[in-house]
């Protein structure tokens, strides 16, 4: 009985390990050039964008420089009569969610300077939904994440600190869990 209930879960994580890989090799759009053949601007949008967070997942010069220039692409590529529509306004704040986002995935300040004012007066008085300046702290932010970063010279009296304070909570759980019946 309970050989037979330990195959069974050893088929479900293997049945849900290959359902994972496959969907997260099918996720994003890799070919820039499906995204211009669109006739409809929004899924054009939308896919240019999932192409820019490919290339910024890829990584390297090429992938980096790729990522930056398909965001750019998003709103300066469209017609100029759409460009005064309301696709011109979601593909303004597109490009600059575009450029927020492949900027966190390569934990690159600069590209946060693309990020520009929104065209629309609504966002203006409510507020853009992705800013240069929220963009510039959040990048920061995933920086001092990156475990090359972590023991810099910078952060090391922090990581000490913390150390300090961690390690004694850990050994009184341990002597506490091994008091426990």
């Amino acid at each position: 009985m309970l050989k037979r209930r330990s195959d069974g879960v050893k088929k479900a994580l293997v049945i849900s390990l290959i359902l994972f890989l496959l969907v997260g090799t099918f996720g994003l759009e890799a070919d820039p050039n499906k995204c211009r053949e669109m006739a409809d601007p929004g899924e054009r949008i939308n896919c240019l964008h999932y192409v820019a967070l490919t290339y910024a997942y890829l990584g390297g010069e090429v992938g980096d420089e790729n990522a930056q220039a398909i965001c750019s692409e998003i709103f300066y590529d469209l017609s100029p009569e759409l460009k005064i529509t309301d696709i011109g306004k979601k593909a303004d704040a597109e490009k600059n969610l575009c450029y927020y986002d492949i900027a966190k995935i390569l934990r690159n300040e600069n590209i946060c300077h693309y990020i520009d004012d929104s065209l629309s007066y609504t966002m203006a008085i409510k507020g853009a939904a992705v800013t240069r300046e929220m963009c510039i702290n959040d990048v920061a932010k995933l920086k001092e994440l990156d475990p090359d970063e972590y023991w810099s010279e910078e952060n090391r009296k922090n990581n000490l600190c913390i150390m300090i304070f961690i390690l004694p909570v850990l050994l009184v759980a341990v002597i506490i869990r091994k008091n426990c019946p």
